[in-house]
This record gives structure tokens, C-alpha cells and sequence, in this order.
């Protein structure tokens, strides 16, 4: 695999541009840079884990409105396996 491919573009772009816009949640207004998309998605896999218990390998499932909120535990589902 090329050095410059990775399965977490999230986390690829938090070291290489990490005061860029990555996302805006358009409901809100909020907005995410590089690197705190990537600490709230750290936090939310650290959520999964320790406060519900899932494990790599185990599905989840989620019934929510699209948000930046949903694109964070989907990506912090990713970073967990």
C-alpha cells in the first residue's frame, strides 16, 4: 500500500492540515477543523468501548437524522473495527 493511503482520512489530514475546515454541521453552524473532528471522534471511540461496552468486531446500529454527530460515531465506529 502507497504511504500516502489510509483507511482514516480523518486522522491522515488531523496531522497534515489540522486548522482546516473538515466539517460544518449545517443545522447548527458548528464547525469541526481536522483535528478536533479527530479528538470528538477519539472521545466518541472511547465512548463506545468503555461506557458501552463494544468491541472490535461487534455491529451497531443507529436510527438519527444526519448530523456531524452521526459522522463522528460512524467514523469512531471505523477506528474501532
Amino acid at each position: 500500500m502507497p504511504a500516502w493511503t489510509t483507511s482514516d482520512p480523518v486522522a491522515l489530514h488531523a496531522r497534515a492540515q489540522p486548522d482546516r475546515v473538515a466539517c460544518v454541521d449545517l443545522a447548527s453552524g458548528r464547525r469541526w477543523t481536522y483535528a478536533a473532528l479527530d479528538e470528538a471522534i477519539q472521545r466518541a471511540v472511547g465512548v463506545l468501548e468503555t461506557g458501552h461496552g463494544i468491541e472490535q468486531g461487534q455491529r451497531i446500529a443507529t436510527l438519527a437524522r444526519n448530523s456531524a454527530d452521526l459522522v463522528i460515531l460512524q467514523q469512531a465506529a471505523m477506528r474501532l473495527g
